[in-house]
């Protein structure tokens, strides 16, 4: 007896030993890593957004390349290869802007933003700021967080420059005016406002001795202009006081003894001025321009030529100073430019970065080609695996489409290949289907998309079903069984529910007509304004499916409002008009932006929730909440009996949508900006901890995370740093 005692406690470690995990190999990433294959020419297809790229003067070929969600990234080569610079390792991997120190190729300056606003710097948050490398990014020290500024985490660095003859001056221009520091490369860096302008400095130049600084001001614009060692003597320029039409920038750029000065404006079409540094007199030199992306940034002057450049619209043009002759340059590049940056050694070479990475000309714009290998910075909005083979991967990519990792030419040989145009979302794989491929966009005429050759021909499911996409709240999943059945969001084009998203459903989305609608929220509980966001389902309970329903509705006093609500239905399979009836709501901790929802693999009235923001909230909530919480519901009932936070040990920090998975022994992965983790079944009881998965992962947003119990593989989707892998 005392031997099978024995026996049976050697085994219960034993097992537990078996079931474990091994969590501190190194992430391996899966890309894409260049620009992906196409099958045709897209001018929208990319490897990732890239906001700025800058030349060093002095050494031959060293670039810098930042991207506002995926950090920074150089070359040694003039761009042929890229590495990540160490941005990964910062607590915000996300670089806005950098620069090279004017003396030492070897020190570098980048501002680590929180998130891109919209394609220009954002806001400095709590662990952002400006970092410096003395070692050309082995190592990086914060120089500037927000507390040597306004201790504000809101507080956004447009950018920063060096004075033009000492070089240890280093100045950054803010939303709160303009800081120096007078010894950049010192141990202890200190920051000095060194004017009382206030608002936003937006862009700031220097021609010579000459200083040119564009500000906002309660939603006024105006330009300044002086001496830069007398900066608290600036002076407006008076034709920039009058204009009255609403400016969305202002930038400018030193040419020759004048300023050229950008206004982007809001409505009308966009100007460039020129403006005399000794005379002060100003002329227009362009007009009618549309400068839609890059915040007036795709503006540079040729130090070789009397000639610049300016990204107007989805193409850049060339304009000749001297002749006045306007025209468009070649094309070859992704359309929508951020960035110009003229070769500082070859006076025929122009870079440029696009929502596609960087390309690069040899001959003055006629021809480009892209030059991104290594620049790892796909913004993944939505990701699937075929888990019959996990090489197969599927991402939907802001700005680059979707893409598909597949073995294109039986070879053995995965490669990224865009099967799709626009601003990708969810995509989908059924399993065991090696040529069937979802994908989606948010284009007004777009939405979910068939193919059943890997790509090469798609097929819009909602056109073919009569109803209409809800374009960036797209949602769609299949069920977890039976790969053929669908389920999508849609938009209703007409009738007493025009414009609110439903759900539908169809085995055959290429056949017109197929699909049935199985929720009216309207209907069946009184929602006046509705989209279904997002939906859910698990293979522990395969025809139950969950979905997130945004509410927009009006409080008392007529001030809109957004309510976060969750129903549930228990057979998704029904007829659709049990199914529409079907739908229960479920109550939940707070009502809050949804990343995912799975129920318990052995309790049905057990469900996991987890949330994208952080656990102060974003619906302006006081205090700390939840990431992630276990609800427990009375059975066969809506009511709620008891919400438990588990989340433990992770730090509060944003995640995305589908950042949490299970596993086959009752544990759970959880992704966000600060790790990975995983949490076994005394862990999701709230008894435990979460423990890190491995190390080498960049610190942005989680879109998509998979598991794959027979390869023990664990896959995640980056919003700026594509896919990952970690074998367990």
């Amino acid at each position: 007896m005392k031997q099978q005692l024995a026996f049976l406690f050697f085994c219960i470690p034993l097992s537990a030993f078996l079931q474990s995990y091994e969590l501190n190999e190194q992430w391996q990433i899966l890309g894409p890593n260049e620009k992906p294959l196409e099958d045709s020419r897209r001018s929208a297809n990319g490897i990732g957004p890239v906001e700025f790229i800058t030349a060093n003067k002095q050494v031959e070929g060293l670039l810098l390349a930042g991207a506002l969600n995926g950090g920074l990234f150089y070359s040694i080569d003039g761009g042929e290869a890229w590495v990540n610079a160490g941005s990964d390792n910062w607590p915000y991997s996300a670089c806005a802007w950098a620069q090279f120190h004017p003396q030492n190729a070897k020190a570098w300056f980048a501002y680590s933003n929180h998130h891109g606003d919209n394609g220009s710097a954002g806001p400095i948050g709590n662990q952002g700021g400006i970092y410096r490398t003395i070692d050309s990014g082995l190592n990086w020290d914060l120089i500037a967080d927000k507390s040597s500024f306004i201790n504000s985490e809101y507080l956004t660095v447009h950018g920063f420059k060096f004075h033009p003859v000492k070089p240890d001056y280093l100045y950054a221009y803010t939303t709160e005016g303009v800081y120096l520091t007078e010894n950049c490369l010192a141990d202890e860096v200190k920051w000095n406002r060194i004017t009382d302008l206030g608002g936003w400095v937006f862009d700031m130049d220097f021609n010579g001795k000459k200083c040119m600084m564009s500000q906002m001001q309660h939603t006024k614009w105006n330009v300044f202009y002086g001496e830069i060692d007398k900066m608290n003597h600036l002076q407006k320029i008076d034709f920039i006081a009058e204009i009255n039409d609403p400016i969305e920038s202002i930038t400018c750029e030193p040419y020759g003894d004048h300023f050229l000065i950008l206004i982007n404006y809001l409505r009308k079409g966009d100007e460039v001025w020129k403006y005399h540094i000794e005379s002060g007199e100003s002329e227009i030199v362009l007009k009618n321009q549309r400068v839609i992306f890059g915040k007036g940034r795709t503006f540079a002057i040729s130090p070789y030529r009397d000639e610049l450049i300016i990204g107007s619209s989805t193409t850049m043009k060339r304009y000749d100073l001297s002749t006045k002759n306007e025209n468009r340059m070649g094309g070859g590049y992704h359309v929508d430019i951020e960035r110009v940056l003229f070769d500082p050694f070859d006076s025929m070479k122009v870079y440029i970065g696009t929502h596609g990475g960087v390309y690069m000309s040899e001959d003055n714009g006629s021809s480009w080609i892209s030059k991104s290998k290594g620049l790892g910075v796909a913004e993944v909005e939505g990701m699937a695996i075929d888990l019959e083979n996990s090489e197969r991967i599927a991402i939907g990519c802001y700005h680059d489409g979707s893409s598909l990792r597949e073995d294109f030419n039986n070879n053995g040989l995965y490669q990224w290949k865009n099967v799709n145009g626009g601003d990708g979302l969810i995509p989908l794989l059924p399993n065991g289907q090696p040529n069937v491929v979802y994908s989606s966009n948010q284009y007004s005429g777009g939405g979910l998309y068939i193919s059943l050759d890997s790509g090469r021909t798609n097929k819009n499911i909602h056109s073919l079903q009569g109803v209409k996409t809800t374009g960036w709240s797209m949602a769609a999943i299949l069920h977890p069984i039976d790969q053929d059945l669908l389920f999508f969001n849609f938009e209703h084009p007409s009738g007493e529910n025009k414009g609110n998203g439903d759900l539908a459903r169809t085995t055959d989305p290429t056949e017109r007509g197929s699909a049935e609608f199985i929720s009216d929220f309207k209907k069946s509980h009184g929602l006046k304004k509705y989209v279904v966001y997002g939906v859910y389902n698990s293979v522990h309970e395969p025809n139950a499916l969950y979905i997130h329903v945004i509410d927009m509705t009006e409080n008392e006093a007529g001030k809109s409002l957004m309510i976060h609500r969750v129903y549930k239905t228990d057979n998704c399979t029904d007829t659709a008009t049990i199914v529409q009836d079907s739908w229960r709501e479920l109550e939940i901790p707070r009502s809050d932006w949804i990343g995912s929802i799975i129920p318990d693999q052995r309790k049905g009235h057990i469900v996991y929730l987890a949330y994208v923001s952080g656990k102060k909230g974003t619906e302006g909530e006081k205090g700390e909440n939840g990431l992630i919480y276990r609800l427990k519901y009375k059975k066969r009932k809506n009511v709620l009996r008891s919400d438990k936070d588990i989340t433990s040990n992770i730090p509060s920090s944003p995640s995305g949508r589908y950042n949490l998975i299970s596993d086959e022994a009752g544990g759970m992965f959880f992704g966000s900006r600060t790790g990975v983790y995983y949490g076994d079944k005394k862990t999701l009881k709230g008894r435990g901890s979460w423990q890190k998965i491995g190390h080498g992962l960049p610190h942005c947003k989680v879109h998509g995370l998979y598991y794959d119990k027979k390869r023990r593989t664990l896959t995640v989707g980056f919003f700026g740093r594509g896919v990952w892998r970690y074998y367990l």
